[in-house]
């Protein structure tokens, strides 16, 4: 069981991988991070592959050219917001919202980080990797044959070219719930991500249980304290009455 993903980065035309078993469930939502931050979490919250998973597998996925400035990314998070800690929740609950609203919407919002790139929306998931890095004639990365189903195909991919202008102007504008914000999260953006995935998976996996309370000891039992015997005052009996002297017979 899992939500898996793939991630590859591609500089000076060398590519690496990684994976994750839950990071589907919200690695989408790092791409707020912006490329720079991304290139060097990525490597430090994910484990390292030579292969890429077969389309079926992969859920979510997130794919770097820095040389072409090009990132192509795909997948849906799910993430419970009520599950996550409080002080970035609130943060979390506006790239969300952004995302919701689509893809232009979402790379409006996180241009800040992307200047100069194009930020593509590949329903063919780590399928469209495969061609990205047999384009570029990158084979340090296996993958797999093209297994994505024929109604996936038809979806054009959703293109979105951010220029050095739009990364300057770019504004987070996505609506936004009254809420007080919550302050900033000490943990790096690839652990929240993750922390994210591993928090939602938790709660699937395994159930609350509830808490042994334990029962009050009964109250000890009182010493029985020993009243001193007192002891009986016995009568004295009456002292026997003094004989009378009998006067001596006189001759």
């Amino acid at each position: 069981m899992g939500h898996r993903a793939n991630f590859v980065l591609i500089e000076d035309g060398k590519a690496r991988a990684f994976e994750d078993q839950w990071a589907a469930l919200g690695c989408t939502l790092s791409l707020e991070e912006g490329a720079k931050k991304l290139k060097r979490e990525l490597p430090k919250v994910y484990a390292a592959t030579e292969e890429l998973m077969d389309w079926a597998f992969a859920e979510a996925g997130i794919l770097i050219d820095y040389d072409e400035r090009v990132c192509i990314a795909f997948g849906h998070p799910e993430v419970n917001l009520e599950e996550l800690p409080e002080e970035y929740a609130a943060e979390i609950r506006e790239v969300m919202e952004a995302f919701e609203a689509g893809w232009p919407t979402f790379v409006s919002f996180i241009a800040k980080g992307w200047a100069g790139f194009t930020l593509v929306w590949d329903g063919r998931g780590v399928d469209a990797f495969a061609l990205h890095l047999a384009r570029r004639k990158i084979t340090s990365i296996k993958t797999q044959p093209a297994s994505h189903p024929r109604s996936t195909a038809k979806e054009k991919p959703v293109v979105v070219v951010v220029t050095a202008d739009d990364g300057k102007k770019a504004t987070k504008s996505a609506p936004k719930k009254a809420a007080t914000p919550a302050p900033k999260s000490k943990t790096s953006p690839g652990q929240r991500a993750k922390k994210a995935a591993f928090t939602k998976s938790a709660a699937r996996s395994t159930k609350a249980k509830p808490k042994a309370t334990k029962k009050a000891a009964p109250p000890a039992k009182k010493a029985a304290t020993k009243k001193p015997a007192t002891k009986k005052a016995v009568p004295k009996k009456a002292a026997a009455p003094a004989k009378k002297a009998t006067p001596k017979k006189t001759r």
